[in-house]
């Protein structure tokens, strides 16, 4: 199997992947060989993939590489091993290892930058991580709307309706009568922007379980992320 040079970071995330699934599989072309990253760095890759030895550069960018992976949840440390250099792949990461390596599109980014909230952050990053984007979703939006029902005064009467709108555009809603015309703006707009993400998740047919989608799943966390910011700004100043 050949690999363009150079080996950016982002080819060497790919190229780890692919031997080290013939690592950790029963069947795999290196079962019987060391899953130690260092190894596979400086030997088996260069064997599967027919390359030069990796100059130093190289290996560090492929550590690096490593790194990123175990962090995104594509790897993982085998326990069952004497050292954490010793690594395996999770149920994602063998998904995606068994593609072609010019199939395979990782997602360049730090998802823990992109949701800055703790709450949140610590709700999803496991589904996410895992791959489980729907469930990601599903519950960053419940948290939203939990979030925007806490803050309205009479969310009984709201409730009874049954219209996301009236949890924001209503005498008792989100968005009531207040002395700064340019918070009432923001926040209609915050409204509109909700029923937009709401109505887009209900209506999404999808199942969003590819690596493009992780990079859609950031995305959305993030506007959900900026809702529910929004809404305790419009709260602290009612």
């Amino acid at each position: 199997m050949s690999v363009s040079m150079p080996l950016t970071k982002a080819l060497l995330k790919k190229m780890f992947l692919k031997v080290l699934y013939e690592h950790t599989t029963e069947t795999g072309l290196y079962s019987d060989r060391s899953s130690n990253y260092i190894d596979v760095l400086r030997d088996t890759m260069v064997d599967f993939f027919g390359i030069s030895y990796l100059t130093d550069e190289e290996f560090e960018e492929g550590a690096l590489a490593v790194r990123e992976l175990e962090y995104y949840g594509y790897i993982q440390t085998n326990i069952d091993e004497e050292t954490e250099n010793f690594k395996e792949l999770t149920e994602n990461g063998k998904r995606i290892a068994r593609k072609n390596i010019d199939d395979i599109v990782l997602p360049n980014l730090n998802i823990s930058s992109v949701l800055t909230r703790y709450d949140l952050r610590e709700l999803v990053l496991d589904e996410y991580l895992n791959g489980d984007y729907n469930v990601a979703l599903k519950k960053a939006f419940t948290m939203l709307e939990l979030k925007v029902r806490e803050n309205i005064v009479r969310p009984s009467v709201l409730l009874e309706k049954e219209q996301a709108s009236n949890f924001f555009v209503s005498e008792e809603g989100l968005i009531r009568e207040n002395k700064n015309e340019e918070m009432t703006k923001r926040l209609k707009t915050l409204h509109f922007k909700f029923l937009g993400d709401i109505m887009w998740y209900n209506s999404a047919s999808t199942p969003l379980d590819d690596e493009e989608s992780a990079i859609i799943t950031a995305q959305i966390l993030g506007f959900v992320n900026l809702h529910l910011k929004l809404v305790e700004q419009c709260t602290q100043i009612m």
